[in-house]
């Protein structure tokens, strides 16, 4: 188990989870690989921090919907949190789209857009999972564990 500065042999993943949050970990106690596709910089910071906090990994990062599947392709993640709208010419729905059906990684929406034909959208996608911003982080931890086939928690 990673020691903390003080030496309290605790991580900073579990001093900052509530306890009611679910762990981003496999079984096998590895980190669960997490892609962020979101384009704007500080609330893609905040979901890279909630993921750290709850013991993930994040592999990489981008503002792009096409870049997301190539580096899909290159870091094979657990799973991707996509925003909706991002940069490039497709949005983030077909690049879930693309990923879900040449990859093994799931895909949690992280959007703000709740409009009804953006969400009939996304539940037409296989197995959609959805986290509304602003983001609660138990919220996205617990969509992440589902979407990674891990129940809640």
């Amino acid at each position: 188990m990673p020691r903390s500065i003080d030496g309290g042999g605790t991580s900073r993943a579990d001093r900052v989870r509530p306890k009611c949050s679910p762990a981003l970990r496999q079984p096998t106690g590895q980190p669960l690989r997490v892609l962020v596709v979101e384009d704007q910089t500080l609330i893609r910071l905040d979901l890279e921090q909630i993921v750290a906090d709850h013991g993930g990994k994040v592999v990489a990062a981008t503002a792009s919907a096409a870049a997301s599947i190539a580096l899909v392709e290159r870091h094979a993640p657990d799973v991707v949190l996509m925003d909706v709208s991002v940069d490039g010419g497709m949005d983030g729905i077909e690049a879930a789209r693309v990923i879900k059906g040449r990859f093994a990684s799931a895909v949690v929406f992280v959007t703000g857009n709740a409009d009804k034909a953006t969400h009939a959208r996304i539940v037409g996608l296989r197995d959609p999972h959805l986290v509304l911003k602003p983001v609660c982080p138990h919220d996205l931890a617990t969509a992440i564990c589902r979407a990674c086939g891990l129940g809640a928690g």
